[in-house]
């Protein structure tokens, strides 16, 4: 079923065009209802989700009004924010990864605490932690800022930036520590 822009035309009697005006609805209803609750549902014409494609740069507006669009950064779709027109542009999912995680006395895994946002394991070998994304949603490149704190201040973090990928990280931790002392993690990418 196609949408029939014009109907009825200017002249024409709407009896004569009642099935391309019936089709018309049809169209509207199924197109409204993929991304919206359809009507005559409750919170009829609501948002149930956005999609919105990919846009090559960001569309214009006009002073005063703010702009969210999507636009392919390193490989993905991420969503962008622009104001008032400007040239600066925002994007609005920095936060890619975080976690918590507790020292171990032994090599191997350490254990996540709470519930961790995009990380699959933390893996401790010596000194060094290998902190691995989600197979499932990697980074689309090694542009990003590692945040940490950690539960006491009587060792220190480094992050070794040369081990930055798409993938994982490593971060080297120096001093006296011990079992059960915690580290926070957070990971922001900047796309432009």
């Amino acid at each position: 079923m196609s949408f029939t822009p014009n109907i009825p035309a200017s002249g024409q009697k709407l009896g004569n065009s009642r099935l391309q005006v019936l089709n018309n609805f049809g169209n509207y209803n199924t197109v409204m209802s993929v991304n919206h609750v359809a009507p005559n549902a409750i919170d009829q014409g609501k948002h149930k989700f956005m999609q919105m494609p990919v846009q090559a740069s960001a569309p214009s507006s006009a002073s005063g009004e703010g702009v969210m669009y999507t636009k392919t950064a390193g490989s993905q779709s991420i969503p962008f924010y622009k104001k008032d027109n400007l040239a600066l542009v925002y994007p609005l999912l920095p936060i890619r990864a975080m976690v918590r995680f507790t020292i171990a006395a032994a090599n191997g895994a350490d254990p996540i605490v709470g519930t961790a946002l995009n990380v699959s394991s933390v893996v401790k070998l010596s000194n060094t932690y290998t902190i691995t994304f989600d197979p499932l949603a990697p980074l689309p490149d090694a542009n990003y800022l590692i945040l940490f704190s950690q539960s006491l201040s009587t060792f220190s973090v480094s992050i070794d930036t040369a081990s930055l990928t798409t993938v994982d990280f490593d971060l080297t931790i120096t001093g006296a520590t011990a079992a059960g002392q915690q580290i926070h993690l957070i990971v922001l990418h900047y796309v432009t």
